[in-house]
């Protein structure tokens, strides 16, 4: 059996679609449609094939880590820092946050030290390389990126059903929350 996937990156990223993907693909994951987190994740973990975190070592103050027995395979995924920047302002905006915590400027002088300090705490955790995968190529290169995913997989994932999960956009910051709109047109 292959080993666990651990899906990481720093919010805003792309791992909520990476896990749409993986759960497309008929992967046991955590949580529900669309975002599949899961504050258990990690205590489930015997159960499920694929796992996401976000912000390891710099947004799991909570001390949430997956357990050591596993050798994973990480996919870590980045994006182009200005529009991850404005994206995550976007979104601590909407959950309250402070002027001064909310804008980009300030978020995107924070990503090059979060994204040194996340690789080092999943590298920790990984049994294998860690794969790094590209926002943008994620959405202009959907079968490739789903084929790079199933590859980690031992090539166990059927390779169609992750790509036609990816929404034909911009990578560039979306002026609403996606996510929401994918829940609501679930419900």
């Amino acid at each position: 059996m292959p080993s666990k996937l651990l899906i990481a990156g720093l919010g805003r990223c792309g791992t909520s679609l990476v896990m749409q993907m993986l759960a497309a693909a008929g992967l046991r994951v955590p949580g529900r449609y669309p975002t599949f987190e899961s504050k258990t994740a990690f205590a489930d973990l015997d159960m499920l094939d694929a796992v996401k975190w976000l912000g390891p070592g710099v947004m799991d103050a909570d001390g949430e880590q997956p357990p050591t027995c596993f050798g994973y395979r990480v996919l870590w995924l980045d994006r182009d820092i200005t529009q991850q920047a404005m994206s995550r302002a976007k979104f601590q905006r909407a959950a309250g946050a402070s002027e001064m915590l909310s804008r980009p400027s300030i978020i995107r002088q924070l990503i090059p030290q979060d994204l040194r300090t996340g690789l080092r705490t999943v590298a920790k955790y990984s049994g294998h390389e860690t794969v790094r995968l590209n926002f943008e190529t994620l959405l202009s290169q959907p079968k490739w990126s789903a084929q790079l995913i199933s590859d980690m997989y031992d090539n166990y994932l059927d390779v169609d059903k992750m790509a036609a999960v990816v929404r034909p956009r911009t990578p560039r910051c979306y002026p609403g929350f996606l996510e929401s709109e994918l829940a609501d047109a679930t419900s």
